[in-house]
This record gives C-alpha cells, structure tokens and sequence, in this order.
C-alpha cells in the first residue's frame, strides 16, 4: 500500500473546497443583509424627517405670514420651563402687565411624531400664565406658545426645553 508522508496529510487537510468558498460568500451576504435590515427598521421607526405639514401651500402664503408675525403685538415675553411647569410672563412694550389673555401652547416633539399636545395656560395674575407638563418622554421639547387680549391683540412665539 502507498502510505502518505506528513507533508502529503497536511496538503490535503488544507485544501478547500469548492463548497468552503461558497459557504463564505453566503455567509457574506447573510451578514450585508441582517445589517440592512437593522438599518431599514431603524429608518422606518424614527423621525419621518416632515418639518410642517402642507410645506408647499404655506411656501406660498409666506409673504402673508410675514405679515402676520409683523403686525402681532410688540411685547416682552418670558416664558420658561421650571419643575415640571410651563410659564409664561407678558408685558406690553410700555411694561404693562397683560393680565386679561388667553394664552394657549402646542407642545411638540420635534424629533418623533405622535405625542404632541395641546394645553391652555391658566391666568396666576400679574401678568404671568401657567401651566403642568406632563411630557410623555424626556428630551427636547417646543412649546408654541399663543396669547390674545384685547380682542384683536395676539402674540406667538416659540420657547425650546428639555424634560427629564
């Protein structure tokens, strides 16, 4: 019988076969495409990336919103987020209290859509409106906040805070 030399026992251990590379390529794109589908579920459950709804009818009425934001009311607004309450502080520009308002926020939550809300602040006198948020996760949120007096008198603005 012919007996195999060591050298000869290891060359035929080494040798691959074909099926060995088939199975790497395979093993490959298993790999691409379990990492592909992390990606796509990851893409599909976070922000949808729309800033407004109806971006191109409020495109054209820009000019009107500009308008708007230059005939609202000139006054001194300081709202802030402290301990779970939202308040908002107004004065006129001749520093009058504005005491008689109806002050409104849409709280949203600019990175995930489905849990923005809207909350009426409640008048505590001197000028200053308040209200609890209960802010479904931590994080940035954007209050946009509304007030009118007076019955033709409004003021808008945006104040930014985080949650805990």
């Amino acid at each position: 019988m012919n007996e195999l030399t060591h050298e000869e026992i290891e060359i035929r251990e080494s040798k691959k076969t074909g099926w060995w590379v088939f199975s790497l390529f395979v093993f490959f794109f298993v790999i691409v495409i379990a990492v592909n589908g992390v990606f796509i579920t990851v893409a599909l459950d976070s922000h949808t990336g729309l800033i407004t709804e109806n971006p191109y009818e409020k495109g054209l009425a820009y000019n009107e919103t500009l308008e708007r934001a230059a005939s609202q009311e000139k006054i001194i607004s300081q709202p802030q987020y402290k301990d779970g309450v939202l308040s908002w502080q107004m004065k006129d520009d001749s520093g009058a209290l504005i005491e008689s308002a109806t002050v409104k926020a849409k709280i949203i939550r600019d990175v995930q859509d489905g849990y923005d809300f809207t909350i009426e602040l409640e008048n505590k006198g001197n000028g200053l409106y308040e209200a609890v948020i209960e802010a479904p996760l931590p994080g940035i949120w954007s209050a946009h906040l509304s007030s009118k007096w007076d019955n033709n008198k409004h003021y808008q603005t945006v104040y930014k805070f985080i949650t805990p």
